[in-house]
């Protein structure tokens, strides 16, 4: 008995489905390249957050591979940067001294020992807070101007270029400056930050007291 046209449309509908079904293939997106902003004290940053598994078998095993090479003898791997390579998602414990790219790999293999792979890039924005900073106190009287200068913050690091602010902006006359002109009315602490070109932003420090004296 022949089928009708609407049966041959289902079946060949049920056909393509499963032919689709049967060759779609295994693959993970380990994410997309990141910086991360790394603060003074390091907290630890997470790996893998957006990564995404499609058409595989669970449960899956994952491997994170990595290869920070200083010298030819100096060289160190995944499992020293990772506090598990061997999760899909784990977090950094050691990260690099400078702000180079690092190539990290995610092999993915499902319960059936299918295997698939991406990478990303990451790099993390470290600031530097210098010696010689501090908070200098200075007196000066009512009227007078003092020339305030970033470089007393100590603040250095970041990916550049950097963009250097006050706070508060009161009584200046660029407060969006490495150096800025101060002529305040009364008494007034002044903090000074950097932001770097990923939007990483250094820790705040109190860099000048001013004390403005009565005449």
């Amino acid at each position: 008995r022949s089928f009708t046209p609407i049966k041959k449309a289902v079946s060949f509908i049920l056909f393509l489905m499963i032919s689709l079904g049967s060759s779609a293939q295994f693959s993970v997106d380990a994410g997309k390249d990141t910086t991360y902003c790394s603060e003074h004290n390091f907290n630890s940053q997470i790996l893998g957050a957006a990564s995404k598994i499609t058409n595989g078998k669970p449960p899956y095993k994952f491997a994170w591979e990595c290869v920070y090479r200083i010298t030819d003898r100096l060289i160190f791997t995944a499992s020293f940067m990772l506090t598990d390579t061997t999760l899909q998602t784990p977090a950094f414990k050691n990260i690099p001294v400078d702000q180079d790219w690092l190539k990290f790999t995610l092999t993915v293999t499902d319960s059936e020992n299918n295997i698939a792979r991406d990478s990303l890039f990451v790099r993390f924005s470290s600031f530097a807070y210098l010696t010689g900073g501090g908070q200098p106190r200075f007196y000066i009287e009512k009227g007078d101007s003092i020339l305030l200068t970033f470089p007393n913050a100590g603040i250095g690091g970041g990916i550049e270029p950097l963009t250097y602010y006050w706070r508060p902006k009161t009584f200046l006359s660029d407060p969006d400056s490495l150096v800025t002109w101060c002529k305040p009315d009364s008494s007034i602490q002044y903090e000074a930050f950097a932001i770097d070109s990923c939007g990483c932003v250094s820790f705040i420090e109190t860099v000048y007291d001013i004390r403005v004296l009565p005449k």
